[in-house]
């Protein structure tokens, strides 16, 4: 009876496989997790199951950390050992591609590999520019290197099981010692033995020949490959902090502060350093979804002045206006029932001001259709903003078209949610609280869930003077792409306005239009944040001021190390730029606390 012998692998390569594919997993996973908010990639929601909600940029960062950890010390392990040539590529490999039976297999398994590393080599790369913030073709060879990799390491195991069956892919969990090949012949070491047995034939008691040895594998080649992976994962940590971009923050006079119009000619921003910052994954900008960002700030001791510049083509004021027609009012909108409104929508601009905190953006953000099972989910079904308990960070929110009144809300916990919210008929914003204290404006409509604002409505308020209204409005058009005149408001005052009545409304001809937003109290919020903005050329100015310790124990202070995050909107309710690494401040000559 003959006993078949069970096909096993060397320890060292199962234990990298093996880590090499658990990196790989969470990597994957939380790549289809990020990638399932673009919006021509939402079909991923299908695997919301299985795909991670909390901490998803983080996770994604670490794993590809592992991963590049991983291949550097397989191929250190595969080096130090010796056995590059079973994952050779050399003509007699490539002529087995075309020869019949297991050779076949073999020589395409070793071509799927090859394949698979140079994807990952890929993937590293576009991932590091990303993270360094470089933008436009990395993100489209990002997310292709991605379908790559998904797809190859089903062909690896479709060659192993073509190969030799279940048993070939059993054996990645038989380890076993590692036996290394005899090295090629060395001629020095050769001719040492040569003349060593040479010399002893001539002698009585003989002497033991030379012994070609194997000094390489005695190094312990998985030994040396841990230490080269933890090596490479120890650069990828430490290029975080070192890279990580700044804002200095000069201080000046109090009788040179800068004037809050929307200007960088002041003369207070010259002495400002400039800091520019890519923001990615957002709607329109001329259909690239990116607009750079540039930013000063100044300080007097007691208040920070801000100047951020971005890249937006049009200026867009239009805030869900609405339209009468003969059987009454209708909102003029194409996704706003599901809080997805990205055509009849103002600019926007948001600021993220946290205390030090993890350096990477995603604590807030949660992307799934239902992240918390005991709440509502977004409108949207792409996720909700919320902290952990305890947490916060401000929020400051400009509106292009809302009288410059500057949002001053909050990032916490989630809020608890309403009736109305539970039935999915409002908008349940988790943990994002929009304005601190009284609204200071209001959509000209009530809300209502999907499918509500598609009927005839009734709004709010009518104006006094509709000939007034309409040249205020300036020029009006369906498209997104045209620019709104530099004089135009979108926008109606409580005073200019008056509640709506059926008898106000048979005054209005039909085909009028009016804005969509009620302006009730512009004045600054609890926090005092103030500014004004200004639109030229394909370019958004906006300056705004905050005291550095605002007067409420609700908002985060700013001090040397605060972090800070930026978005912007072009005509779209939700869909905002981002960047992935905060913006670090540095105040100089800032009064000790």
């Amino acid at each position: 009876m003959s006993f078949r012998r069970r096909a096993t692998t060397d320890l060292g390569t199962v234990v990298l496989h093996w880590v090499l594919v658990a990196c790989f997993l969470a990597a994957a996973l939380s790549g289809l997790r990020i990638a399932s908010d673009e919006p021509g990639l939402r079909w991923i929601a299908i695997l919301d199951a299985v795909l991670p909600v909390e901490r998803v940029w983080l996770i994604h960062l670490g794993a590809a950390v592992g991963l590049t950890a991983t291949v550097v010390a397989y191929w250190t392990y595969i080096g130090r050992s010796r056995l590059l040539p079973r994952v050779s590529l050399g003509a007699i490999q490539l002529a087995n591609l075309f020869a019949p039976g297991r050779m076949r297999w073999a020589a395409l398994g070793s071509l799927v590999l090859w394949g698979l590393m140079l994807a990952l080599a890929l993937e590293i790369a576009t991932g590091l520019g990303l993270l360094a913030g470089f933008g436009g073709g990395s993100l489209g060879l990002h997310l292709l290197g991605a379908w790559i990799c998904l797809g190859l390491p089903l062909l690896h195991v479709a060659c192993h099981w073509a190969y030799g069956r279940g048993e070939q892919l059993l054996r990645v969990l038989r380890p076993a010692a590692l036996v290394v090949p005899m090295p090629p012949p060395d001629f020095a070491e050769l001719l040492a033995q040569h003349l060593s047995q040479s010399s002893s034939e001539g002698r009585a008691d003989g002497v033991r020949p030379v012994v070609l040895g194997d000094k390489k594998a005695r190094r312990r080649p998985l030994l040396w490959a841990v230490l080269a992976g933890l090596v490479a994962a120890g650069v990828l940590t430490g290029l975080e902090p070192m890279s990580r971009q700044s804002l200095t923050v000069v201080r000046v006079a109090p009788a040179a502060v800068p004037r809050l119009d929307g200007d960088v000619s002041d003369p207070a921003w010259a002495h400002a350093p400039v800091t520019r910052v890519l923001t990615e994954h957002g709607a329109n900008f001329g259909g690239t979804g990116e607009s750079t960002v540039e930013m000063r700030a100044v300080h007097d001791g007691s208040t920070i002045y801000f100047a951020f510049t971005w890249t937006d083509p049009t200026r867009s004021l239009k805030h869900l206006p609405l339209v009468k027609h003969a059987d009454g009012w209708h909102l003029v909108q194409t996704a706003h029932d599901h809080a997805d409104e990205d055509r009849f929508f103002e600019d926007k601009f948001a600021v993220l001001i946290t205390r030090p905190v993890l350096p990477l953006i995603g604590a807030a953000i949660h992307l799934s259709a239902k992240p918390l099972t005991d709440m509502p989910g977004s409108l949207t079904g792409r996720g909700l903003h919320y902290l952990a308990k305890g947490g916060l960070a401000d929020v400051w929110q400009w509106h292009a078209d809302h009288a410059n009144i500057i949002d001053d809300g909050f990032f916490s916990g989630p809020a608890e949610p309403t009736a109305q919210q539970m039935a999915q008929q409002a908008r349940y914003s988790g943990g994002f609280t929009a304005e601190r204290g009284p609204a200071r404006y209001s959509d000209n409509f009530e809300p209502s869930g999907p499918g509500g604002l598609t009927r005839v409505l009734r709004p709010r308020r009518l104006p006094k003077d509709v000939q007034a209204t309409a040249l205020a409005l300036g020029r009006i058009s369906n498209n997104p792409d045209v620019s709104e005149t530099e004089t135009a408001r979108w926008w109606m005052a409580a005073d200019e306005s008056v509640s709506y009545s059926e008898e106000a409304d048979r005054e209005i001809p039909i085909n009028t239009v009016i804005p969509g937003v009620i302006v009730l109290k512009p004045k600054p919020g609890a926090s005092g944040i103030t500014g004004a903005a200004r639109w030229s050329a394909g370019r958004w100015t906006l300056t705004l001021a905050r005291k550095l310790k605002p007067p409420t124990p609700a908002d985060v202070p700013i001090e040397t190390g605060t972090m800070m995050w930026l978005a912007a909107f072009d005509h779209s309710e939700t869909r905002h730029t981002r960047h992935l690494r905060p913006i670090v401040l540095e105040l100089q000559n800032a009064d000790p606390s």
